[in-house]
Order: C-alpha cells, then sequence, then structure tokens
C-alpha cells in the first residue's frame, strides 16, 4: 500500500532538514516511540520478529540501525536510513518490524515554500496479520494521520535549531552611488549630442 502525503512546515529548509536527516530525532517525532537498547540477535524481546537483527546504533548516515517500540502492541520496529542526498534535501527510510508491521518505506524530501518548506512523503506499507485485515481505508487514515503528528512534531524540533544567517549584503558607500549616477548621467548626455549630431 502507497500513501503520499504533503505537509507545509513553518520552518526553513535547512532547519527541517537538521532533524529529517538525524534518524534519532526522526524517531522522537513518531507518537508512542520509545528507543529500544538492543544487544546482538535474539539476545532479547526487542528481537523478536526482526530478521537479521544485530546490535542497535544510532545516527542520520546509511547503515546506521534504530531499535524502537511503538504504541500499545508494543510493535517492535527496526528502522535505518537507506539513502540521504542533503543537496536534493531527499531520504529514504526503511523498517521491519512485528505484530503484521511487516515492512515500511518511507521516501520523504523537503523543497522550499515561501518562507517555509515543503515536506513530501511517500510510504509504502507491507501488513500482514491482523493489520491487513483493517482494510485499506482504516489503514491509510491512521496512517495519514500518524504521519501529520510527525510532521507537526518535526516542526517543533526545527524550530528550535538556530536558522542560517541571511548573506551579508555589502552596504554602497553614498559616494560611490553618486559617482554611479553622476557617470550614467554623463553617458546619457554624451550619446543625447551624437544622436542630436547626426541630424543635423
Amino acid at each position: 500500500m502507497e500513501l503520499t502525503n504533503t505537509y507545509r512546515l513553518n520552518v526553513s529548509v535547512a532547519q527541517a532538514w537538521a532533524v529529517l536527516a538525524d534518524l534519532p530525532r526522526v524517531a522522537a517525532c513518531l507518537p508512542g516511540a520509545m528507543p529500544t537498547d538492543a544487544g546482538p540477535a535474539g539476545a532479547g524481546p526487542a528481537d523478536e520478529g526482526l530478521a537479521g537483527a544485530g546490535p542497535a546504533e544510532t545516527g542520520g548516515g546509511p547503515d546506521r540501525v534504530l531499535r524502537l517500540t511503538v504504541g500499545p502492541g508494543p510493535y517492535r520496529v527496526q528502522a535505518r536510513v537507506a539513502e540521504a542526498d542533503e543537496a536534493a534535501h531527499r531520504i529514504g527510510i526503511t523498517a521491519e518490524g512485528t505484530l503484521g508491521l511487516t515492512a515500511v518505506r518511507v521516501a520523504a524530501a523537503l523543497r522550499p515554500w515561501g518562507r517555509g518548506a515543503e515536506l513530501s512523503v511517500l510510504t509504502d506499507l507491507t501488513l500482514s496479520g491482523r493489520l491487513a485485515g483493517l482494510g485499506p481505508g482504516v489503514v491509510a487514515a491512521a496512517a495519514s494521520q500518524l504521519l501529520g503528528q510527525v510532521a507537526a512534531n518535526l516542526e517543533r524540533a526545527a524550530a528550535d535549531i538556530a536558522p542560517a544567517p541571511a548573506p551579508a549584503y555589502r552596504q554602497l558607500v553614498p559616494g560611490v552611488v553618486a559617482a554611479g549616477a553622476a557617470g550614467t548621467a554623463a553617458g546619457l548626455v554624451l550619446v543625447a549630442r551624437r544622436l542630436a549630431a547626426g541630424r543635423k
């Protein structure tokens, strides 16, 4: 099941990207998510139902893994950054989980919007068991509501990040401006004289 959602944020692209590119910060925006300390595969409940689970790592780069428990289930989720393009402000996150949350792939991108940023999210869900039996309409509505909360939390987290300083523009010295204006006026007079001479 694929879902497409767009959110407009009252923070700059740079501020939003600072959160979006950091997997633990993104996880903190997910309501009810709690990071899980995990050891080697099979060492504890954090690994139940997660294929190839290894030690958890935190960070924002590719191949970094974060383990979470989410919601009352609780759903156990292992997420990683699959790709990150800082120049394009685009990131791909993949996750696998338990209790019917088989796989999730998220592609998110930021672009300027007015004085803020527009966040586009493409979500590909693979569900099984009870979750799959809920029907696409119910799942889509619940997922969209959850993503809306994530976007709102991301906006609040990004607002705490200092925006990049505005570019410094060199102030023109009044004398330079006057000289430039005088030069332009002199040029116009010269052109006018040449045109007048050509008419004689």
